[in-house]
C-alpha cells in the first residue's frame, strides 16, 4: 500500500506491505480451509488512514492499524 501525507506542508509519502489475518472454514466443528483476510479490512484508494510518524523525521512512518497477522508482499 502506497500513503501519502503532509507534515507543516511538506508531502511525504512511504510504501508499507498489507498484512493479513487468516480464519478457519469449518463445516460444523471440522476446519476444511483459511480464509485471508486484510487486517485494515475495506480500505479503497483515497480512503484515510491514521499514520504514526516521528516528528523529529516525519519519513518514519507507518500506518497504525495494519498491525499484525502475516505480511504479503
Amino acid at each position: 500500500m502506497t500513503v501519502e501525507f503532509q507534515v507543516n506542508g511538506v508531502v511525504f509519502r512511504f510504501e508499507e506491505p498489507l498484512h493479513m489475518k487468516s480464519s478457519a472454514i469449518k463445516i460444523g466443528p471440522i476446519p476444511v480451509g483459511q480464509r485471508w483476510t486484510p487486517v485494515m479490512e475495506h480500505t479503497d484508494v483515497g480512503d484515510a488512514v491514521v499514520v504514526c510518524f516521528d516528528p523529529a523525521n516525519p519519513r518514519n512512518a507507518a500506518m497504525r492499524d495494519n498491525v499484525g497477522g502475516i505480511t504479503v508482499e
